[in-house]
């Protein structure tokens, strides 16, 4: 780079734009983490008790954490030896920081708000349609598929009787002699 100050503020610039692209970043495997682990913590908070799946709940925390950083790790390489001609510079590592920093504290606050809310909604509408229309037609469907396998068990009983009465009454003319 030199001693160029353009060049420099812009690469500062872009870093910290890399950044807030880190923040949105994990902002999206956040989101991931609230799908998996958020029906659980609201089944528990409904119940005052802790979620039963807490090692679940951590285990994915922790693939997202992972899958974050080695993403991130990739992309600041990358960013690095591309605008910087493969010289590592702490500024970019600092600028990037720190763009993440600033959305993490503002907006990120405002998409979990906002993402929380959607999801927290989203599976109310879920649960109140598997309540109120799915497990209704369901339990329909079942007493349904019961009175049909109750009636073929009785025109089948009904039938085997009868062939039974046939094949007695045919033994009792001829004696008993064949059974």
């Amino acid at each position: 780079m030199g001693d160029n100050y353009s060049a420099i503020y812009a690469f500062i610039l872009y870093s910290v734009l890399l950044g807030f692209c880190f923040g949105i970043l994990y902002d999206f495997f956040r989101m991931i983490r609230m799908v998996f682990c958020l029906p659980g913590i609201i089944r528990a908070e409904e119940r005052s008790q802790r979620p039963k799946n807490r090692l679940t709940i951590n285990i994915i925390v922790f693939i997202c954490d992972i899958l974050f950083f080695v993403i991130s790790a990739c992309i600041t390489a990358v960013f690095v030896f591309h605008a910087n001609n493969g010289n590592i510079r702490g500024i970019a590592l600092f600028g990037s920081l720190a763009g993440f920093v600033v959305y993490y504290n503002t907006l990120g606050r405002l998409v979990t708000l906002i993402s929380k809310t959607l999801i927290r909604a989203v599976f109310y509408f879920f649960r109140f349609l598997s309540r109120r229309v799915v497990l209704p037609a369901l339990r329909g469907l079942f007493k349904a598929l019961c009175y049909i396998f109750k009636l073929m068990v009785y025109v089948d009983s009904y039938l085997y009787t009868r062939r039974i009465q046939k094949r007695l009454t045919a033994c009792a003319k001829n004696g008993f002699l064949k059974l």
